[in-house]
Formats: C-alpha cells, structure tokens, sequence
C-alpha cells in the first residue's frame, strides 16, 4: 500500500512543476506581446514623422513655385508654428525648427521628437534634398 501513495504523491509534484513551467511560459508571451506592441507604436510614430518631413519638404517646393522670383526658398517657409502645431499633437515634444538650409538649395529636414522607449527618449529622422535653383 504505501507504493501506491508514493506514486500519488510523485504526480501532485509533477503537476505543480507543470504548472510552474506553464506560468513562466505564459509570462514570456506577455513579454513578447508588449514588445510587439511597443514596436508598433514606434512604427506608427515614424510613419507620422514620414508624414511630417514630407510636409516640409512639400512646403518648400510650394514656396519655390509660388515666389514670383522662382528662386530658392528660404528655410523660414517651413518654420511657423502652424507646422508645429499639426504634428505636435502626434509627435511629443515635436522640435520646432525642422528644416535648416545647406546652401545651393539644399536642405536638411530633421524631425525630431521625445519618446520614452529609446535609450536617450529622443527620436529623429533626418532628410536631405536639393530643389532646383529656379523654376523656368
């Protein structure tokens, strides 16, 4: 008789470290899951950043069509507040000067904005064009 409540005994104990194994098992998905989650919000905050810098980048070349010049346009088109204002609410902390002029009618569009999950909580994607010095 006393075989048989050993066998007994021998399967509570496997049960629990099942369970146990089952658990840790379990907490590792949920890491990966947040993870997961985690990454797909910075994606979709860099899809805005994309956004944005292309906003940029499309008020230069309005500003190039539209002087009455045709000459390259200053860097200044792009740095009002209403800018900063549309992608402010889905960017934090958006940086408010986001085009800095290079010379020759290049520019460097750098849009940078704070976020937690990064090593230093700041975010940035830089972009470079050339307009074309006068538009014939």
């Amino acid at each position: 008789m006393s075989a048989g409540r050993h066998s007994a005994g021998f399967s509570l104990i496997e049960a629990l470290v099942a369970l146990v194994v089952l658990a840790i098992g379990l907490l590792g998905i949920a890491g990966i899951q947040l993870k997961g989650l985690q990454s797909a919000d910075l994606a979709v905050q860099r899809g805005i950043a994309n956004i944005a810098a292309q906003d940029a980048r499309e008020r230069l070349w309005a500003a190039l069509v539209s002087d009455t010049g045709a000459h390259c346009p200053k860097a200044a088109v792009v740095n009002h507040s209403d800018w900063q204002q549309r992608w402010q609410l889905l960017l934090p902390e958006l940086a408010t000067d986001p085009v800095e002029p290079l010379g020759d009618c290049r520019f460097h569009i750098e849009v940078r904005w704070q976020d937690p999950r990064t090593a230093d909580h700041l975010t940035r994607l830089d972009y470079r064009l050339r307009l074309p010095q006068e538009v014939p």
